[in-house]
């Protein structure tokens, strides 16, 4: 859940429905050791536990400036540094797309808004971006604003509420790359594209990107 100042926005939120068969019984209860005289023997405590509920997590401070509240935004780490980009800002009176890249230094935790040029991605969110090599990153698909025949963004119906006053958009199956070293962006001809993605998994191979 994310509160941003405008209240709460689920709307983008989907809850998973299983399709599969209903399971067959309970699981079994895991049993711990027994002692000689047959009853259960608690779990020792003496050393650190190797499951998930024995990890910890620490919220630290940062500085500088920070991203606006985000719905479909993504945050990839390239090196010591951790980006986000794009998404949509969250409001219920005023949805924005964006095309906005920010940049987390880990070390210093001090956040820097960053001023790209080249080829800029349209504004997008659930779309992917993955680490290449060391200094750059691959921006794929997502959703994008519907733009009409003069190229300007397409509004919402007016007859529509505030609160369901969301942008016209259409579904992306396109490349970005960028360059954390000049901060510039280049767009990636290609053919033959799969159909456009969005909400997907991508994953860059040493010779290959992989979108599903």
């Amino acid at each position: 859940r994310i509160d941003g100042e405008d209240g709460d926005d689920t709307k983008d939120l989907i809850t998973p429905r299983s399709i599969g068969p209903a399971s067959a019984g309970p699981s079994p209860a895991v049993a711990g050791p027994r002692s000689a005289g047959g009853s259960n023997v608690p779990p020792s405590t003496g050393t650190p536990s190797t499951h998930l509920s024995g990890l910890m997590c620490n919220v630290h401070r940062t500085t500088g400036r920070e991203p606006h509240p985000l719905v479909g935004a993504t945050t990839t780490i390239l090196g010591d540094k951790l980006y986000v980009f794009g998404g949509r800002i969250l409001s219920r009176s005023k949805p924005i797309l964006t095309a906005d890249l920010y940049e987390l230094d880990l070390i210093r935790r001090n956040w820097t808004k960053l001023e790209t040029t080249g080829d800029i991605p349209p504004p997008r969110y659930f779309h992917s971006v993955c680490p290449l090599g060391e200094t750059k990153l691959v921006c794929y698909g997502g959703m994008s604003p519907a733009t009409s025949p003069s190229s300007q963004p397409l509004s919402a119906s007016s007859s529509q509420t505030a609160q369901d006053n969301q942008p016209e958009v259409v579904v992306m199956s396109d490349i970005y790359i960028y360059d954390a070293a000049t901060k510039i962006w280049t767009f990636i001809p290609t053919q033959d594209t799969p159909q456009g993605r969005y909400a997907h998994c991508a994953t860059i191979l040493p010779s290959s990107a992989t979108f599903s």
